[in-house]
Order: structure tokens, then C-alpha cells, then sequence
């Protein structure tokens, strides 16, 4: 519009320049669009020196008013860009799940959570970055959440809002001005390793187009209106992938990789660790190192490459347990099976389950134990074998040998416990095997600890069997009559458990309901110098039917 006026009057830029008073660089911006918006003095400079009328002077005015208001192209970011992994591997569902949530209208607030090394922090930077088309800023703050001291709720408001402004605030208004800041922008904030919920309280946005994805070890339960998206191990088959995108084809085959894979539990940690460990020696073959990390008490030591090691990832979650936790935690080391319930916990410490479902809750908290069907706890194998090392530091061989007693002891006997709730008709011996600290209620509950403990008690029986029977004498032939007699009330996989012990027990289909031989049993008991008769009573089966020959029902 005033390059049109000012041909319609004749004049050259520079003589407009003169009559108005306004540079000529600033006149040729507002010619040509640049300085949409130019101040309204500035107009009326222009209109008077190209003599307008009332007219086209109101219209300039106007033009300029709209151009103040025209939307700016969005600010360039002078934030530095997420590091992507380039060889990130899998997490299609998690990514999903993200990138879903942070599209959301309302600010959204993720968090990401799993145990140490399980890949956390890479996946929330796969995730910003797939979305950066919708938030044109993107931060990362690191949180300090495995550090001995992680800064406070007002020091992360204030690195956060220092970073986006170039500005301190003054004390006491920090969260406050940084609210306002993130009111007006399209940000992602990837807060990484967060330790409390106050950390994360501190830079929410209470209105506008920013979100927040965190990260943590740690469950923060507290946060009101979280996506929570848990981050487990990956898959058998992208462990895989990612292995043989780290490792050269001619340190490797499909069959070592599969190997190698499950050796590092399929935990992204120890499998780069392990991937950057075979590329940093040419010599070195997939082959070779898993033979070594075949040897459990190796394996966390062979996990190590440069600065990267899985013990130490480990055990900056395990040091900030209290006593009583880190204590609980080390016993678990006793556990055989994968998962296991709060009364073998307990009976690790020799403390009553209420106490111990604290210390429980602790270890869920931080992410070293993780929670598993039934009201269950699971313990994944490399925190399993850093257990063990614990162990092994603070408690003697002697000490380490009478635990290993007393477990098995209090397994054996309160199976010996539920197989009596579930027959209470088999004969009761003159057997001094140590009573049961476990009371079943209903013969339901008690063949529920069988199933889901049979993987603990079986291994607790095969080491008794395996060693000098003296020990227990008759109360281990005790043990056995009474497995036997509920193997048919059993799931198939706990009735292979026990076979796999006691190969005489007859391995019969899922939900067979034929009696066992009783003939084998009484051949068994007499050979074992067995103290009870071989004939054994009516037991009720599970609908409350009659059954012969010890509880053959199944």
C-alpha cells in the first residue's frame, strides 16, 4: 500500500525517506511486507509527508493496526534437539501409546516407568521426537532421581524456565513466571529420572498446548491424571534385532544371538552393553562370550563396556532402599521361581507378612521387584543374580547355607500343610518335622499356594532329597507321602514340577480325574521304611464328592 501511494505522488524512496523522517531500509521492510505492523507515529509520519487524504489515511492506519495483529511464523527454537538412538529397536505399543497421549487437547502428562537399563529415557526421546511436528520445543531436564542428592522442586523450576527464557527469576516466584511461560508456548518437556512427584508438580502447565513426559525408576504413584505407560523388557524377537544391529555378522550367528539375548534377560542395558563389548574387541565372537556368561556368578561382571555397567545401574536403585528393604532384597536371592507370594517373603526375614509388605512396597516403589498376577511379586533374572551378589558380600557361607535350610524347611512343611487342608483325611504320622507357620482356611486357598509356589517347593524338595536323607529321616518320607497324595488336585505345569522330582509320581493330562496307582504308593512307602500304613482314607474332592486312595480327584 505505500509503495502504491508513493508512485501515485511521484516520489523516490530516499525522497519519502527525507520528507518523513523514517530511514529508507525501514520504509523498503514496510514496502515489502517485512514490517507488517509498523507504529502508528510512524504511519502518520509517512501519511503526512505523501500528503494523504483523511481518507487513504484512515485505511493505512487500519493496514498497520492488522498487521500488529497478523499470527508471527512460529519463533524458531534455540533449544538444542533430543538425541535420538540410532539403532533404537522395537517399543511399537509403547510408542503408540505415547505419541497418543501427547496429542491429547488437555496438557497432557506421561509417565514412563520400569526398572534400571530397561530403556526408559531412549524411549521418551523416540517418542518426542515422532511428535516434534506438534510441539515445535522440546526440552529435556535431567532430574537426578539416582543421585545421592536430586535438585528440589524450585531448582528444576528454575533450570527450566532459565533455559527457555535466557533469564533467573526472582526468589519465590519462579514457578509462578514459569507457568506463564509455558501458558504462551507449543513445548515438550521430557523431564528424565524424576525422584518425587514435587519435581514434576513444579513445571506442570495448568493450561495451553505444553505436555510433560517423564521418566522414573520409580512408580510416583502420587501424580493426579498421568498416562502411565510401564516399560518392561523387550521382546525375544527385537532383543534379537537389536543385537544384530550392534553386532558385525561375522561375530555372530542367529543361534548365539537368540542365545546372548536371553543370557541379558532381553534387557536393552545389558544388551548394548554386551553388543558394544563384542564391536569393541573384532576378535571377540558372540559364541565365546556367552560361554562365559553361561556361569551365573559371572554374568553381571562380563555385562560391563567402557563406563557402561549393569551392576552399577543396579545398584544406584539398591542404595537408596532403607535397611530393612536392601535386607529383604538380598534373601530374595533364595527365591527359585520367577514370581513368588508375601508369605515366602516373610518367611525369608522370619516376620510376620504385614511387616513385610512394606518393605514390598519399597521394592515395587523402586522399581527392583515387580508386581505380578495374583497379588504376586516377580523378581526378572539380572536383578536376581544382583540379589545373589549382594547376599553373598553380607551374609557368610555358613549364614548363606542355614537361610538356604530354613526356607526350604518352611516350603516343605506348608506344603506338607495344604496337602493335609486338601485331604485332612490321610493319616497323620509321629513325624517331628517343624509345623507349618501358614494356616490354610479353605482347602481352595491351600490348593492355590500349591500351584502357584510349586516351582519354589519342588526345587526345595529335590535339594532335600539331594542331600544326605539323614537330615530329616522319616519326616522326608513324610513329605513325600503327603505331595503325592494331592498330585492329581494339581495344574499340569506345577504335576510336571513335581515329577521332574519325583519321577514315580504318575504325570496325568489337565483335569484327569483317575485315581493313581495305589499300589506304586504302598511299594514306595514300604521301601522308604515309612512309618504311616499304605492304605490311606476317603479324602473329598473339590465339589465335595468322596474320593479313594488320598485325594486322586483333580
Amino acid at each position: 500500500m505505500v509503495r502504491r501511494l508513493r508512485l501515485g505522488a511521484d516520489l523516490t524512496l530516499e525522497r519519502l525517506s527525507e520528507l518523513s523522517g523514517i530511514s529508507d531500509r525501514a520504509l523498503s521492510d514496510i514496502e515489502r511486507g517485512v514490517a507488517r505492523g509498523p507504529q502508528r507515529r510512524t504511519v502518520l509520519a509517512i501519511a503526512q509527508a505523501l500528503d494523504l487524504s483523511a481518507g487513504d489515511r484512515a485505511a493505512m492506519i487500519r493496514a498497520a493496526r492488522a498487521g500488529r495483529r497478523h499470527p508471527q511464523p512460529p519463533r524458531r527454537s534455540l533449544l538444542p534437539s533430543l538425541r535420538d538412538v540410532p539403532d533404537f529397536t522395537g517399543r511399537a505399543q509403547e510408542l503408540a501409546r505415547i505419541t497418543t497421549a501427547l496429542c491429547r487437547p488437555r496438557p497432557p502428562l506421561v509417565v514412563l516407568t520400569g526398572p534400571p537399563g530397561y530403556g526408559k529415557t531412549s524411549l521418551a526421546v523416540r517418542g518426542a521426537n515422532l511428535v516434534r511436528d506438534r510441539f515445535s520445543e522440546q526440552l529435556l531436564v535431567s532430574l537426578g532421581g539416582t543421585t545421592s542428592q536430586p535438585p528440589s522442586a524450585d531448582m528444576i523450576a528454575s533450570r527450566v524456565l532459565r533455559a527457555l527464557t535466557g533469564q533467573r527469576c526472582a526468589t519465590g516466584r519462579t514457578q509462578e513466571q514459569l507457568q506463564q511461560v509455558l501458558a504462551d508456548r507449543s513445548l515438550l518437556l521430557v523431564l528424565d529420572d524424576a525422584a518425587a512427584e514435587s519435581q514434576v508438580r513444579a513445571v506442570l502447565p495448568p493450561a495451553g498446548r505444553a505436555a510433560v513426559l517423564v521418566t522414573s525408576r520409580r512408580s510416583l504413584a502420587g501424580l493426579d491424571g498421568a498416562e502411565r505407560i510401564p516399560v518392561d523388557r523387550l521382546s525375544a524377537e527385537d532383543a534379537q534385532r537389536l543385537l544384530a544391529t550392534i553386532i558385525p555378522s561375522d561375530q555372530s550367528d542367529g543361534a548365539d544371538l537368540a542365545r546372548l539375548a536371553q543370557l541379558c534377560d532381553h534387557v536393552p542395558l545389558a544388551l548394548r552393553i554386551a553388543g558394544n563389548r563384542l564391536v569393541s574387541r573384532p576378535g571377540s565372537t558372540v559364541h565365546g562370550l556367552t560361554e562365559r556368561m553361561a556361569v551365573r556368578d559371572r554374568r553381571l561382571d562380563l555385562l560391563t563396556a567402557g563406563d557402561l555397567r549393569m551392576r552399577t545401574a543396579f545398584r544406584t536403585s539398591f542404595a537408596q532402599l532403607g535397611s530393612a528393604a536392601q535386607g529383604l532384597f538380598r534373601r530374595l536371592a533364595m527365591i527359585d521361581a520367577r514370581t513368588f507370594g508375601v508369605e515366602l517373603a516373610a518367611a525369608l526375614l522370619e516376620e510376620p507378612p504385614r511387616c513385610v509388605e512394606d518393605m514390598l512396597d519399597e521394592l515395587l516403589d523402586s522399581g527392583l521387584v515387580q508386581s505380578s498376577a495374583g497379588d504376586r511379586y516377580a523378581v526378572h533374572d539380572l536383578l536376581h543374580l544382583y540379589a545373589a551378589s549382594e547376599l553373598a558380600a553380607h551374609e557368610s557361607p555358613a549364614d548363606r547355607a542355614a537361610l538356604r535350610s530354613r526356607t526350604d524347611e518352611w516350603l516343605l512343611s506348608t506344603a506338607v500343610a495344604a496337602a493335609r487342608s486338601l485331604c485332612p483325611r490321610i493319616p497323620t504320622t509321629t513325624s517331628t518335622a517343624p509345623a507349618s507357620s501358614t494356616a490354610f482356611e479353605s482347602p481352595e486357598l491351600a490348593q492355590a499356594w500349591l500351584t502357584n509356589e510349586a516351582e519354589n517347593w519342588c526345587s526345595a524338595l529335590e535339594r532335600t532329597l539331594r542331600r544326605d536323607q539323614r537330615d530329616m529321616g522319616g519326616d522326608l518320607i513324610d513329605v513325600e507321602w503327603h505331595l503325592r497324595k494331592v498330585f492329581v488336585r494339581l495344574d499340569i505345569t506345577s504335576r510336571r514340577d513335581l515329577q521332574r522330582v519325583l519321577p514315580e509320581a504318575p504325570l496325568r493330562g489337565a483335569g484327569a480325574r483317575s485315581r493313581p496307582d495305589s499300589g506304586s504308593h504302598a511299594a514306595s512307602a514300604a521301601s522308604s521304611g515309612s512309618r504311616r500304613s499304605p492304605s490311606a482314607a476317603p479324602c473329598p474332592g473339590p465339589t465335595g464328592a468322596t474320593t479313594h486312595r488320598g485325594c486322586a480327584a483333580g
